[in-house]
């Protein structure tokens, strides 16, 4: 990240200015679980050349760069012209294909091939790769040589060590503000008084470490830390905490207690705990508090250390932001990553050619941001590295109020953002607190904002957060320095579509207990026990996994019975409203049922779950959400047929009630306008609950605009004597209604409206058409049919763009039901847009030979594809398209 000359840093204590210890609070021990064993990752010695694979999955570039093109790094040459082995990152010539496992192992064939050319002896300290074309190790004179002429890299760059002096201690600022009224300069109180304190979303802090344990960074007795990692490399004299004082692999899982810090006895040690705590830490009640307190913490150590002080390599840092962006399905509520790091080297400009711009790039390219510490040193022209890095959010320090430019914060072009940074009190090792002054302090306010605010995509949320910023004269530039409450109050249409803005599915609540599989986002709602019979369970939903604290009116959520004790049903309506006459899953005895629900949402944000009978385990999903005065009118629900003849069966209106089951081959006209409180005019669709009431035989129901011809497809599969239950939405036809066919035998219908889309709105609804079919029966156009069951642990992905009613171009979600035919085992499927990486929810759950629908709201990918994963046994499927929804 530096040049050689200036390795004596200004970085992580970043001029700690005073540490004032106050309140020595016992630790509570530690309840993450059991340490996993970090494979180990290191090559030490290349007394043995590596074996190259039989069959490599390396393509070389078709035209290597030419040897005198190859640029070696002055500082490499001046490493080797004192004697010394030089620590360098080469970039592999390398064309890479696939997903993330293939590219991985591509550039792992790719470092094998080229070691095996090097002499021997000439390399040692191999470090793990990841994604991206990058490799660290030591090489002497010949190695460097051998590298050079071998045709297969690009560069030889300098992998230089980030030192941390001591801390030094300095007098307070006269109007260094504590960490008590800086949350009140940067608006945070009335953020955390309005609910706006990061539930949901989760903060990387990449530095020298935590103290998972500490109280200031637990909630309800348990830590917020939810993943540890280490890359602290240890060499000669320089110790590691890493697990067996090994650096973790890049595609290694979270290993429990692998980021815990240095020894106190180093000053720099207990840096990273006291970041932390201003980016989640305390509870946002009581002061002092993070910027974020109920967000969530993944801690990771990237340096090793002598009694002198610490250090990290820039490979050692490169690989942590790799190990986030290959676990990143784990942590679906990763927002941003924490940088309090940098060196000395004064650049006037951006340093984009630096390694680390290209796993920034790579975090970023999936909606996560990395905010950087600008540095110390008091320039008023430049930054340090990586805050040179232009797609890094740059963050410098003020002081007092109104703010001030500090003496020690770094200024220049680059600075993104400012925040308080002197005499910030958290929490620092051995569970205790205390105040520490830097641009280090100011970096983990601005993460902690991120995770706050948590818009569509990182360069919203930064441009929120510049646009309502207090602006800053520093040195000469204009940067705004962060208003946290004026972000999230001020009416910005940056929040998403005006229709439906889907997020990366995560788990809102699950009754299970965690020891038996129950785990929410947020590690809350989760193992409250089963809901009983005429039990109601109140679910907080607004401010959590994606949806915002303000401006929802109705989420979308995939709502799952699991083992219900008999046979009942559950209503999803919103909190605080009466229960209405309507449901949304029906099951039996031991059932495992899925069904997607749009609900509105009550006034205080949140649902209510209600079960009809004995005693049940519920998860919820959430997708998405709709945005208050869109083109969605979410209702309370409301009965609109009711086929059944029983006293007490009535639907809102009286019509459509108690009229018999509906005979094969025969279809329903249902009026939908005017009912219910669906406007008259200007509606396009309707959502709907459509429930199959014990069927006569195996059968299917088809819903279709009113006056239309019936489709190729199917909304609702049905076995003799079941009752399943759907959710559908339903174009409207010309004259207000709606279709329901029934394809076998009589069944009885009730259906219940949720919601309906206006004709202005972003969703386009269809009539339904098939798109993909396992078995040997028809799609619209005869693609993705007769295909074969998806395997276990497999992945179909399959275009919509273009197909069906949906438009080439221009469409960013779409609405699909997908429908399990009979799969050999039990699991479930998940649909996500393609490109990107399935998440832990789940769309559809089922079990051997079970025929299970389900709608499914999923994005596009950029080739206009979705793709469905299939956890277990061989699986058939059908998938119809229903809607979509417009850029």
């Amino acid at each position: 990240m530096s040049r050689l000359r200036n390795r004596l840093l200004a970085t992580l204590g970043m001029l700690v200015v005073a540490v004032v210890l106050w309140g020595v609070l016992a630790v509570p021990s530690s309840t993450n679980g059991t340490d996993q064993s970090a494979s180990p990752v290191e090559t030490n010695a290349s007394s043995a050349a590596p074996s190259v694979p039989v069959s490599s999955t390396v393509t070389s570039s078709s035209t290597p760069a030419a040897v005198t093109n190859v640029n070696v790094q002055p500082e490499v040459q001046q490493v080797l012209d004192a004697g010394d082995v030089a620590p360098v990152i080469l970039k592999l010539d390398v064309a890479l294909t696939g997903n993330d496992d293939q590219r991985v192992s591509q550039i792992r064939s790719a470092r094998d091939r080229l070691l095996a050319g090097l002499p021997v002896g000439s390399w040692s300290q191999v470090k793990d790769v990841g994604t991206l074309p990058y490799v660290a190790l030591s090489l002497d004179s010949a190695g460097v040589e051998a590298t050079r002429q071998s045709g297969q890299v690009q560069a030889i760059g300098y992998d230089d060590q980030t030192w941390a002096p001591i801390a030094e201690t300095k007098s307070p600022s006269s109007v260094a503000p504590s960490s008590i009224n800086s949350t009140t300069t940067m608006g945070a109180v009335p953020a955390w008084a309005a609910g706006w304190k990061g539930a949901g979303a989760t903060v990387a802090v990449i530095d020298t470490g935590v103290e998972t344990s500490h109280p200031y960074l637990m909630r309800n007795g348990l830590p917020k830390t939810i993943a540890e990692a280490c890359f602290a490399s240890a060499s000669g004299t320089r110790m590691s905490m890493c697990p067996s004082s090994r650096s973790m692999s890049t595609t290694d899982a979270p290993v429990v207690g692998s980021a815990q810090p240095c020894p106190s006895t180093i000053a720099e040690c207990t840096h990273g705990t006291h970041v932390a705590g201003i980016a989640v830490g305390g509870n946002g009640v009581t002061i002092p508090s993070g910027v974020a307190p109920d967000a969530n913490l993944i801690a990771i150590n990237v340096f090793s250390y002598t009694s002198a002080g610490t250090s990290a390599s820039t490979s050692d840092i490169n690989n942590a932001l790799q190990w986030l962006y290959y676990n990143r399905a784990r942590f679906p509520g990763l927002t941003s990553v924490n940088m309090s790091i940098g060196d000395s080297a004064k650049n006037l400009g951006y340093c984009d050619s630096d390694p680390t711009k290209a796993y920034i790039d790579q975090l970023l390219s999936v909606g996560i941001a990395t905010v950087v510490a600008s540095g110390n040193n008091g320039w008023g022209n430049g930054v340090s590295s990586p805050g040179c890095i232009s797609t890094a959010v740059t963050v410098g320090a003020v002081d007092g109020v109104p703010d001030l430019s500090t003496s020690y914060s770094n200024d220049g072009p680059q600075v993104d953002l400012m925040a308080p940074g002197s005499s910030i009190t958290s929490s620092i090792v051995g569970g205790q607190m205390g105040a520490m002054s830097g641009t280090s302090m100011a970096t983990p306010a601005v993460t902690g904002a991120f995770a706050v605010l948590h818009l569509t995509t990182p360069a919203l949320t930064l441009a929120r957060l510049r646009a309502t910023g207090y602006v800053v004269n520093a040195s000469g530039y204009s940067i705004p320095s962060v208003r946290l409450f004026d972000a999230v109050s001020v009416n910005v249409p940056s929040t998403g579509s005006s229709t439906f803005n889907s997020v990366s599915p995560v788990r809102l609540s699950d009754t299970r207990a965690q020891v038996a599989g129950g785990a929410t986002v947020d590690s809350q709602q989760v193992g409250k026990g089963k809901l009983g019979g005429g039990g109601v369970s109140v679910i907080p939903i607004a401010g959590r996994g994606g949806v915002p604290q303000t401006g929802a009116g109705a989420v979308a959520l995939n709502v799952t019975v699991v083992s219900p004790s008999v046979g009942g049903y559950l209503t999803v309506y919103p909190a605080g409203s009466p229960l209405p006459n309507a449901s949304n899953i029906n099951f039996v005895a031991g059932a495992i049922v899925p069904n997607m629900v749009i609900v509105k949402l009550g006034a205080d944000g949140s649902i209510a779950v209600f079960n009809s009978e004995g005693w049940v385990d519920v998860a919820i999903d959430v997708v998405g959400w709709f945005p208050v005065s869109a083109g969605y009118g979410p209702l309370d629900p409301a009965r609109i047929v009711e086929t059944r003849s029983v006293p007490g069966y009535t639907t809102v209106d009286g019509q459509l009630q108690g009229i018999g089951a509906i005979g094969a081959g025969q279809t329903l006209s249902v009026p939908v306008a005017g009912r219910g409180s669906v406007p008259s005019t200007g509606v396009s669709a309707v959502a709907l609950n459509v429930t199959a009431v014990d069927a006569g035989a195996e059968s299917y129901l088809t819903v279709f605009p009113g006056g239309t011809s019936k489709p190729n497809a199917s909304n609702l599969n049905v076995l003799g004597g079941q009752t399943i239950a759907n959710m559908v939405i339903a174009k409207v036809g010309a004259d207000g209604s709606i279709s329901i066919y029934n394809n076998s035998g009589f069944v009885n219908v009730v259906v219940d409206v949720m919601g309906w889309f206006s004709s202005t709105s972003q969703m386009t609804s269809l009539s339904p058409a098939r798109l993909v079919e396992s078995r040997a029966f028809m799609t619209i156009d005869g693609r993705q049919q007769n295909i074969g069951p998806i395997g276990s642990r497999g992945t179909l992905s399959f275009e919509v763009a273009g197909r069906g009613g949906v438009p080439a171009t221009g469409a960013r979600a779409v609405v699909l039901n997908v429908t399990v035919v009979g799969s050999t085992g039990s699991g479930y499927l998940t649909a996500f847009a393609s490109g990107s990486v399935a998440s832990g929810a789940s769309n559809l759950n089922f079990v051997p030979g079970q025929i299970v629908p389900n709608m499914v709201i999923a994005e596009l990918g950029p080739d206009g594809k979705v793709s469905l994963f299939n956890s277990n046994g061989s699986t058939p499927v059908a998938v119809d398209v229903v809607g979509w929804f417009s850029s």
